[in-house]
């Protein structure tokens, strides 16, 4: 009588010669590379404005890890084709992944800014500013400019753009904002001061 037959992989196949030597790691070291490789390469479809391609690729690099950043991203292809609520929905998904993933606030924030809800914008960029895992800590401040000169609180609005900017001093643009805004400000009474006369960011 026949015994069930074993299905064996070669182990060549699957592990680099460099991966043979670590066998208890060599499956997850895979996963991660394989993570990557989707995530840039889904990044590389986004510059090209292939946004169905950009998200697909994302989508599968969830297959291989779970993270808040993949699905920050696809919330990011979301809201590139205007579709903010869908992209808000994926940052809550990557925040529940990773409460401390700054980006997802930041962005969530930036999306609420686009539909012109303001105050409720502040609130999460204030979660972005506070969050332990955040590579670009100077968005949410920009972020924060950008709202607070909506709401024409330029004094507020010049402090947030101050902080980003010791943040990332080389920043030209963000030199030249303050600049801009800190002479506006200097002509006259900050509360005679005009919509129209306060330059807009320049990033």
């Amino acid at each position: 009588e026949e015994g069930i037959p074993a299905y064996r992989v070669n182990p060549d196949e699957i592990f680099t010669h460099e991966d043979m030597k670590t066998p208890i790691h060599s499956l997850q070291g895979q996963r991660h590379k394989k993570y990557d490789q989707l995530i840039n390469q889904g990044q590389k479809w986004i510059a090209s404005q292939e946004y169905d391609l950009g998200r697909e690729s994302f989508f599968k690099a969830l297959n291989y890890k779970e993270t808040a950043e993949a699905y920050n991203l696809i919330g990011w292809t979301y809201s590139l084709e205007k579709n903010f609520e869908t992209a808000k929905n994926f940052c809550l998904k990557a925040i529940k992944v990773d409460p401390a993933h700054g980006a997802s606030y930041n962005d969530l924030g930036s999306y609420l800014l686009s539909e012109g809800q303001t105050q409720e914008s502040l609130k999460w960029f204030e979660l972005a500013k506070n969050s332990r895992n955040y590579q670009n800590r100077e968005y949410p401040y920009i972020n924060a400019g950008r709202a607070y000169m909506n709401l024409r609180d330029y004094n507020q609005a010049l402090e947030e753009f101050s902080i980003a900017l010791t943040l990332t001093p080389h920043n030209e643009e963000l030199h030249q904002t303050v600049q801009r805004l800190k002479e506006t400000l200097n002509k006259g009474n900050l509360f005679a001061t005009e919509a129209k006369e306060v330059p807009p960011p320049l990033f």
